[in-house]
């Protein structure tokens, strides 16, 4: 299940490319999700957790991806990390979306990430606005929830008295 935080939390990673070079384990780029992740949004082939090839076939540090994709593997990897959504761009949607069918996502968007082409599509789309408890089915559920949810909160979570699973900030991460 993915759950998004309208506007700003101070409780997410606003420093995706420091906090992964501190928790990050080589053995994240044996995966072949995060392989898959990597070449779909850097056009560059991980060939191990120090060598990849870019899009031209120039060596380069595993390290140096993007921001985007640290974060997809932060989300993957690091179960109940509230992610930012600011360092994610409208190519990460589908893997967003992927991952939350496989477990629980935590992210906060401060900007309409483009889901789905259609912003009234009646496409199955299951997401739990954190703000409020709302739980969208549709992709036009998420559209509505997100233009009317004021985004004036101070950054905490006042109004959702039970979260799922405890969150970790990135002060928390083993």
């Amino acid at each position: 299940m993915l759950y998004i935080w309208l506007g700003y939390c101070k409780l997410s990673t606003y420093h995706p490319d420091k906090m992964f070079q501190v928790v990050y384990d080589e053995d994240w780029f044996e995966d072949d999700l995060v392989k898959e992740i990597v070449l779909d949004l850097d056009k560059t082939t991980v060939v191990n957790h120090a060598l990849s090839l870019n899009y031209l076939g120039v060596p380069m540090n595993t390290l140096d991806i993007s921001g985007s994709a640290k974060c997809l593997i932060m989300m993957y990897k690091i179960p109940n990390l509230l992610i930012t959504g600011i360092h994610m761009g409208d190519n990460c949607a589908k893997w967003i979306i992927k991952l939350a069918q496989m477990q629980d996502c935590y992210m906060t968007l401060e900007y309409d990430l483009a889901f789905h082409d259609d912003i009234h599509s009646k496409e199955e789309f299951y997401c739990t606005i954190m703000n409020n408890g709302f739980k969208t089915k549709t992709f036009s559920d998420y559209f509505d929830v997100y233009c009317q949810y004021p985004r004036d909160n101070e950054g905490s979570f006042p109004e959702l008295l039970e979260l799922p699973p405890p969150l970790i900030s990135p002060y928390e991460v083993p």
